[in-house]
């Protein structure tokens, strides 16, 4: 009860000793195409509509016994562009907020957002922003959007168009874009749901989770952090890391993944997926199509394999010194299988068949063959319908 009575003391406190000095801007449009906003910063907020003016509202509220009386910004115009310039008088100690309209057709680009809070909406142009730092959201824009941060969190819904961001560290977070993007984090993290198009992206460390993602083109690169690809349908992807795991759950399209350091992990997989363990285990449950997988160092197990010889003739798994475990469905399946130094252990005559070395089976009018090599680890395959 004291803490709340405290916080009114303060509230009514802050409101008897600051008051508010507001400006207020207009102008019409008529055969510009760009809005240009400089040395912005606080709470912006700015809005498409159709109406064709600008009507820009600025209030700065001020400490009653403050000397420092803010400067007004400056608009001009040009035939091509619309330049507003905020006032360079306002101090840290000063809470500034804008609240913008501006026609939805224009472009918008705003040059050294200093810090706070931006929102942007309902802009069907290209909107470019460059900021040192702060929080961004953007939402339902029409003409692509590009956006350099140092540090902060961009926030992306119902974008469209090229999607351009480069941020030092922080996160970005993405739902229902449709485009072709481009998103690098030094920093930081990823995480999109819903996206439609050719994608890149790319981090240094931070954890990359894709829900989603619709295409015929996914490429990420990490330099560590964990990377988790979920419901999504991808003609062609790339997934390479450093380190950390990566998880691939109900997938259709080819995949290629590259793991220095960590497991791979996958589930209900349809398509030719291309995996690279150096040190870590690779397990996956429900694959149907065709396999290319390599590990030195770490175990295998597939859970339940079905080859389509539409993707692959030949499936293939290489291992160093860890046992390979694959239970696939199926006939007409040749198998080929080499331990150096291990066990082979089968069952598709029915009873369980222990082969030191070397085991071969060619069928009659063979579709598809089953190739693994280990150099220490054991071999077991079974075959079940």
């Amino acid at each position: 009860m004291m803490r709340y009575y405290f916080q009114v003391i303060l509230l009514i406190s802050f409101l008897l000793c600051n008051y508010e000095h507001e400006f207020r801007y207009e102008q019409n449009v008529t055969t510009q195409t760009q809005m240009n906003l400089g040395m912005m910063m606080g709470n912006v907020k700015i809005s498409g509509s159709d109406s064709q003016k600008i009507i820009i509202l600025q209030t700065v509220v001020l400490p009653e016994n403050s000397k420092k009386i803010p400067h007004k910004g400056l608009l001009t115009t040009s035939p091509n562009a619309i330049d507003y310039i905020a006032p360079n008088g306002v101090t840290a100690r000063m809470q500034q907020r804008f609240n913008i309209q501006l026609p939805r057709i224009l472009a918008l680009r705003i040059n050294d957002f200093a810090g706070g809070e931006l929102y942007i909406s309902d802009v069907d142009g290209e909107v470019s922003v460059t900021s040192t730092g702060g929080d961004l959201e953007f939402v339902q824009l029409q003409g692509g959007l590009r956006v350099t941060i140092s540090a902060g969190e961009i926030v992306m819904t119902d974008v469209s168009g090229n999607i351009f961001c480069i941020m030092d560290g922080g996160t970005i977070n993405g739902s229902n874009l449709t485009g072709d993007g481009q998103l690098h984090v030094n920093g930081g993290g990823i995480i999109l749901d819903g996206f439609t198009g050719k994608l890149e992206l790319q981090n240094d460390t931070g954890d990359i989770h894709l829900n989603r993602i619709l295409g015929e083109y996914l490429k990420v690169s990490s330099g560590g952090g964990k990377i988790k690809l979920t419901n999504s349908a991808i003609d062609n992807s790339e997934l390479i890391t450093q380190g950390g795991t990566v998880r691939l759950v109900n997938l259709d399209g080819n995949c290629h993944v590259e793991n220095r350091l960590g497991a791979i992990t996958g589930k209900n997989l349809n398509g030719l997926y291309e995996l690279l363990a150096f040190n870590g285990a690779i397990t996956l449950d429900t694959v149907y199509g065709g396999l290319r997988l390599n590990i030195p160092v770490g175990e295998v197990s597939i859970k339940r394999f079905i080859p389509d010889i539409e993707y692959l003739r030949q499936s293939k798994i290489l291992a160093g010194n860890g046992n390979v475990d694959v239970h696939y469905i199926g006939s007409k399946i040749g198998l080929d299988l080499i331990s150096s130094h291990g066990r082979i252990r089968t069952n598709f005559r029915g009873d369980e068949v222990f082969t030191p070395g070397m085991f071969r089976y060619q069928p009659e009018n063979e579709q598809h063959k089953i190739y693994i090599q280990t150099t220490s680890g054991d071999i077991h395959l079974t075959r079940g319908e």
